[in-house]
């Protein structure tokens, strides 16, 4: 069963700078990253977080009641991923109710730590253009948050 699910995935390899996903465009995939580092933006172009190898993305708007993607998903270098139709997928983990449980836990947390994310940003908290300007990325080391599952 493994086998078939990773034999129905595509591999891409996204470039520094590539939209891998869109603000508004309805969600058709979920994806996997193999390896590299992906930003994830909201819809006032705000950097959320970084999300790196082995993390999943995309299944966020299929369980939401509107399959919008809320999020952009931008690669931050050279990203492998691995992507499946929302179809194949929910048909490879129909009758696996603790897999289904699981992503919607992680769904959940994700989700709660992208609002906590932007309610400090709003609040003048952590905001990557501030601090490039204020020359606080370039001369130090700022370690992004990184989404943790």
């Amino acid at each position: 069963m493994l086998g078939i699910f990773v034999a129905s995935m595509t591999q891409e390899t996204y470039s520094p700078g590539d939209v891998i996903l869109s603000v508004g465009v309805i969600a058709e995939e979920v994806y996997f990253i193999s390896s590299g580092t992906v930003a994830v933006i909201n819809s006032d172009g705000l950097e959320l977080c970084h999300l790196e190898d082995g993390v999943e993305f995309g299944i966020t708007a299929l369980l939401a009641a509107v399959n919008i993607q809320h999020y952009s998903v931008v690669a931050v270098e050279s990203t492998e991923v691995f992507h499946i139709n929302k179809l194949l997928f929910f048909e490879f983990i129909q009758g696996h109710s603790e897999v289904m449980s699981h992503l919607e836990a992680t769904v959940k947390k994700r989700l709660a730590k992208y609002e906590q994310i932007e309610e400090t940003i709003k609040k003048g908290g952590y905001d990557f253009l501030t601090e490039l300007h204020r020359g606080l990325i370039l001369e130090s080391l700022l370690k992004r948050p990184v989404v943790e599952e």
